[in-house]
């Protein structure tokens, strides 16, 4: 009795938590938000590999993950926009916090400085039982990624790129794209089954869309387009240098 007790006792914290994440989501960001599907021909892309000088230790990768790998899109077409690509991105970069909504995912930087470079360190306050940290993996003028940290609720790549629309002269084009796995089988059943982990992620970063959308001085042509893709995980996904 006691050891099915113990069994139990997580498995009900879980599904508290993911109730109280649900409600939260629901009042704060899901209920106005919006999305639709991108095409499979608009989302292959690849993640990229790990520079030495980001490697470390501490790396969570989609090999030390469990079930499918997902790989997720955000994709943002702005309009009018009155700053160059390179100019917003560069905000983004030194502003990481302000883009992502507090209510979901908090980010603090362990650097003091501004100015984003390969190895620097966020620690990420999540919405729900679970918290995590990233690291800088590539910096560009008009991109950047990050790699997840032990501990992190996914175990993978996340790139951030923008540039100029492929079919309008003073339009920008914003993607994410992540490339992960759930950490383990709790965070799986929180995210495949329960739903809740995405719902909050896909908020997460439909907020950070429109945010960058709006720093560029332009609008969203129509809603911010998110797509998930699971796939069979393959060791080759996300490899070192």
């Amino acid at each position: 009795m006691q050891r099915l007790s113990r069994l139990i006792a997580p498995l009900i914290a879980l599904l508290l938590a993911g109730a109280g994440v649900a409600v939260v989501v629901w009042r704060k960001v899901l209920a106005p938000q919006r999305a639709t599907p991108l095409d499979m021909e608009q989302r292959r892309e690849r993640p990229i590999e790990i520079p030495r000088e980001a490697q470390g230790g501490g790396l969570q990768l989609p090999a030390d993950g469990v079930g499918p790998l997902y790989h997720r899109v955000y994709r943002a077409d702005i309009a009018a926009a009155t700053r160059s690509p390179e100019d917003v991105m560069r905000e983004v970069q030194h502003n990481l916090a302000e883009f992502s909504p507090d209510a979901l995912a908090k980010f603090d930087k362990a650097e003091d400085r501004a100015s984003m470079r390969v190895g620097d360190e966020y620690d990420i306050t999540i919405l729900g039982p679970w918290n995590g940290a990233v690291r800088v993996i590539d910096v560009q003028p008009t991109s950047f990624a990050l790699v997840t940290l032990d501990g992190h609720p996914e175990a993978g790549e996340i790139r951030f790129e923008l540039k100029p629309h492929p079919a309008s002269a003073d339009g920008l084009r914003f993607e994410i794209h992540s490339w992960a796995r759930s950490r383990d089988a709790w965070v799986q059943v929180t995210y495949r089954d329960l739903k809740l982990g995405q719902q909050a992620q896909q908020n997460t970063w439909v907020v950070f869309c429109q945010r960058v959308a709006e720093a560029s001085g332009g609008s969203l042509m129509g809603e911010v387009e998110v797509s998930t893709d699971e796939q069979p995980f393959r060791r080759e996904v996300i490899a070192h240098e």
